[in-house]
């Protein structure tokens, strides 16, 4: 051929090629002015039909015959356009600046009661979103408003409100908010101390006024009056809401914090039994509060004898207290029998000893001209009632792991004592926040008073002794017992929860044991950078679960406060405080991604919505709120079958109510595929699918595709060769042979070929060695079966270790025998003796026989003793004073004879090893480290073995003494 119409040919080829590829006229994009709606459009032509894709890009697209892309969130896309014959592929970039949006609700409460109603605003961020926004309020009870165009709510009730708000783009935003009944008398007087006097015309007064509610809801400015009968007035105005303020009235203060206002201040000019009153009002004039009391003098006298210290006889003291007296005051006692001052005094307020059976006459006089009188009568004297000492253990002390006691001591005399004499070593606890360890000392001394009633805490479990004496003779001694069952078990923990937008969650668990009024517990949540007390309370012992919802993103410190009346033995950071932090992160918007699936069966295709599970609040659920097919909500579970095609609006929302509305484009709907068919051909059977097939047949099945299609149709033809279906069955008298002589194995006869691994090509072979055979056997329609066996060689039997032929046996040391024996199947027996175990004592002369035996060979064993007197003794002493004076100055262990070999180990009361030695002549000289360890009581193991074979294991305390 020419070459000239050969070129021309293979160019109008090439050209031809080239005319089926689609050609791209131009691609517009529009940007997303949302999340997810900007556009790419395809303008392209081609000799055949066209189809549209997305291959790579933030979102992909199935082909489609629409040349418009939707639903697409800003990125760059590779498109793919395809005509049948070939594929022309373009990058294209979608723009968008779209940012989701916020709202800080709020609430506007009437500032009087005369006012107009409440009312709870949206108030959207600005900058963010895409307007209009639409809102919707959902009421206490879940009823839902209507959906209206502005933020603005009026509320007639209090109680928990939800606010919707969705902007253009389809953003759906849920927050909530807590509104409280608005009342302008929101507080409520906690106390009201009645004034005391620092001079007799001067008086300080102080109260806490607690708020019942918000402290926001209160009509400031706030207007605080105190006065008394001569016109002496503090006036204090309150001018805003003030937290955690200090503010000055005229000799005192005025403290304001969240839970409640206290005032201590001091007014002049007040005499005894004068009024004294302060008034609390709002802006609206309306009186919070008002209070008056009359300042007044009191005198109180016992009605029983005390006994003093420093007297061992009946004579006591009678005693007087006062309140609220301005001071200096003196005071007489008057003998009404005699009519004379037997006692006075300027300083005290005790009554010495006088003469009992007499009635008397007390006078006291203030400095400010007061005069207060009681008459009474002095009761005889008795003798002394007896000493007593009560003891009540009690689960209320301030350290873990302790218990505390209830100690009361009563009718002493002089130079009373009171001692915990023994007890527990020390105490200790390793619970996170709460840990320690303390020494205890004994004895303890607990008071040195005649009379004494109290709590002593930091007590571990165990076993307590004490002794109560005085120096006339007195003395009372006894024991307790402290269980782990009445120990404190502290324990606390801090969590945090996944939270909404504008509200986390914490939660705070705490516990110190049973209740108990002696033991006051008190915690605290205050946010660390703002400062923000968050929750407190305070109860007795016990314990409590705290839950705080709608906390800002933070750290969050915790603070749980133990205290108690009672003093501590183990005195270590007596009454611990608790702190632990915890962080509740910032709310992050979810993200929900929409693809339209791989083909469908019979006419369907699957959208699948999925929310970004590290993003919002579970659980999610989604539901299609608008196209040619709708659904009901589901319940984290996006996906859809549907069986129309046209553009879906999915709603996505997590657990907060937040969420997205997606748009998704359905272009085709996809059918099943066509049938398939196999053949399958075999000897003997075969399995089809699970089936079994011992003759010919065709099996039909019908299978389900990855989309869950069911159209395929498989179809096998099965032809089964083989005339019979058996295994060449190896027959054996038995498995296990002696070693040294072997067996024969033997199969079934009558095959065509046999083929042994080991070469042989017979139908029975002799085997020599252990291990599995294999046989392959071959019929007359040339197909194989296989068998296979494993032959074990049994061992002679043999004692392995244990056995001695020949030993002395000491009188007081019987010779144990333990035997390790070998082989399988053994069986033994003791020649002459009834008890036939592995373990003997022998503490008799005489020559003893052991046989061992199985099916291949037996043997005997033949053990000769003698019995011997014999003298092997260790001591190992249970003090040492290692001083330097040349006497027991070093610990060591001595024995009757020299060891053979030698382990000696000390531990201090805390299992710290201190001295190790294997040589019995090294002994330990009471130091650690170079440096002498102190007086007190430590632990010894040691392990010493004769030459004999004997051996002596000691453990025990030694005692240092310095």
């Amino acid at each position: 051929m020419n070459k000239r119409i050969f070129s021309f040919l293979l160019l109008l080829l090439i050209l031809s090629d080239l005319s089926a590829m689609p050609v791209i006229d131009s691609i517009v994009s529009t940007p997303s002015s949302c999340r997810d709606n900007g556009l790419i459009t395809v303008y392209a032509h081609s000799t055949s039909a066209l189809h549209y894709a997305i291959s790579a890009g933030p979102q992909l697209r199935a082909q489609q015959i629409s040349h418009t892309l939707s639903a697409l969130p800003p990125g760059t896309y590779t498109v793919q356009i395809t005509d049948g014959s070939g594929t022309t592929v373009r990058q294209v970039s979608v723009t968008g600046s779209y940012q989701y949006f916020d709202f800080s609700p709020y609430v506007v409460y009437p500032r009087c009661a005369s006012d107009s109603g409440t009312i709870l605003v949206g108030h959207v961020d600005s900058g963010v979103g895409s307007p209009p926004f639409s809102w919707q309020l959902i009421e206490p009870g879940g009823v839902q408003r209507p959906i209206q165009q502005h933020d603005t709510f009026p509320i007639y009730y209090s109680g928990a409100y939800q606010i919707r708000c969705i902007d253009a783009c389809g953003t759906v935003r849920l927050r909530s908010y807590d509104i409280y009944s608005y009342s302008n008398s929101y507080l409520q007087l906690i106390y009201f101390d009645s004034p005391y006097f620092v001079h007799c015309d001067s008086a300080v007064v102080r109260g806490q006024i607690s708020i019942g509610g918000s402290i926001d809801n209160l009509a400031f400015p706030l207007s605080f009056l105190e006065h008394d009968m001569h016109g002496d007035t503090v006036r204090l105005d309150i001018p805003v809401r003030l937290s955690d303020t200090v503010l000055p009235l005229s000799n005192g203060q005025f403290i304001i914090n969240n839970q409640s206002l206290l005032f201590i201040n001091r007014l002049p000019h007040v005499q005894s039994g004068e009024p004294i009153t302060f008034q609390l009002q709002d802006a609206c004039g309306s009186l919070i509060q008002s209070v008056a009391y009359p300042p007044a003098h009191s005198l109180i006298m016992g009605n029983w004898i005390q006994v003093p210290d420093g007297f061992c006889g009946s004579t006591g003291y009678l005693p007087v207290f006062s309140y609220s007296l301005p001071t200096p005051a003196q005071w007489v006692l008057i003998d009404d029998q005699t009519h004379t001052i037997v006692d006075s005094s300027i300083a005290g307020i005790g009554l010495s000893q006088h003469p009992s059976g007499r009635n008397y006459t007390f006078m006291c006089f203030d400095q400010c001209g007061d005069t207060l009188r009681q008459d009474f009568y002095w009761i005889l004297s008795s003798p002394p009632p007896a000493a007593f000492v009560n003891v009540t253990v009690q689960q209320n002390s301030c350290l873990d792991s302790t218990a505390s006691i209830s100690l009361g001591a009563g009718n002493f005399g002089r130079g009373s004592v009171i001692k915990i004499l023994t007890g527990p070593a020390y105490a200790h606890s390793t619970k996170p926040g709460f840990a320690y360890q303390t020494h205890l000392t004994y004895p303890y001394i607990v008071s040195q008073s005649s009379y004494y009633y109290g709590m002593i805490g930091g007590m571990p479990a165990g076993h307590y002794t004490y002794e109560v004496s005085d120096s006339c003779g007195n003395r009372i001694t006894g024991s307790f017992d402290i269980t782990p069952q009445q120990l404190t078990d502290y324990m606390h923990r801090l969590s945090s929860g996944r939270h909404c937008a504008g509200g986390g969650s914490i939660h705070y668990q705490y516990s110190t044991g049973q209740p108990n009024d002696n033991l006051y517990v008190s915690y605290s949540i205050r946010n660390i950078t703002t400062g923000q007390l968050m929750d407190s309370s305070a109860t007795y012992g016990g314990g409590g679960t705290i839950s705080l919802g709608n906390v800002q993103p933070g750290t969050y410190v915790v603070r749980l406060e133990i205290s108690t009346y009672t003093i501590s033995m183990a005195d270590s950071s007596f009454c611990p405080s608790v702190s632990d932090t915890v962080v509740v992160p910032d709310y992050t918007f979810p993200d929900m991604p929409v693809v339209s699936s791989s083909p469908g069966c019979f006419g369907t295709a699957t959208i699948t919505a999925q929310m970004d599970t590290t993003l919002g609040v579970p659980s999610y659920t989604y539901q299609i709120i608008d196209g040619p097919m709708l659904s009901a909500m589901q319940v984290d579970n996006g996906t859809f079958q549907v069986s129309q095609t046209g553009i879906y609006t999915i709603l996505g929302l997590d657990a907060c109510g937040n969420g997205l509305i997606r748009h998704i484009s359905v272009d085709s709907l996809y059918r099943a595929v066509p049938m398939i068919r196999s053949f399958k051909d075999t000897c003997f059977h075969t399995y089809v699918r699970g089936v079994l097939y011992t003759e010919s047949t065709v099996a039909y099945d019908t299978l389900r595709t990855a989309m869950g299609c069911d159209s395929i149709i498989y179809v096998d033809s099965v032809i089964i060769r083989g005339s019979h279906d058996r295994r060449p069955i190896i027959a054996l008298a038995t498995d296990t042979f002696c070693s040294g002589a072997g067996g024969d194995v033997s199969a079934i006869t009558g095959y065509h070929l046999y083929q042994w691994d080991n070469g042989a090509t017979t139908p029975i072979i002799h085997v020599s060695d252990s291990g599995w055979y294999h046989l392959i056997v071959t019929d007359s329609e040339h197909c194989t079966l296989s068998d296979q066996i494993h032959i074990a060689l049994l061992d002679s039997p043999s004692v392995t270790s244990g056995w001695v032929y020949a030993d002395s046996v000491c009188m007081d040391d019987p010779l144990q025998v333990q035997l390790t024996l070998s082989g399988p199947d053994v069986h033994y027996e003791w020649t002459g003796i009834a008890d036939g175990t592995l373990q003997r004592q022998f503490t008799d002369s005489g020559i003893y026989i052991f046989t061992v035996s199985n099916e291949c060979s037996a043997k005997s064993y033949t053990l000769h003793t003698i019995l011997k007197t014999c003298d092997e003794h260790a001591y190992p002493p249970n003090a040492f004073s290692p001083n330097g004076d040349g006497v027991n100055d070093i610990y060591r262990i001595y024995s009757s004879y020299d060891f053979k070999s030698f382990s000696l180990l000390i531990f201090d009361r805390w299992g710290e090893k201190v001295f190790e030695s294997d040589n019995e002549a090294y002994g330990w000289d009471g130091r650690y480290k170079s440096e002498d360890l102190p007086t007190g009581v430590y632990v010894y193991e040691y392990i010493g073995v004769w030459p004999t074979g004997h051996s002596h294991t000691s453990r025990g305390s030694i005692t240092l003494i310095r």
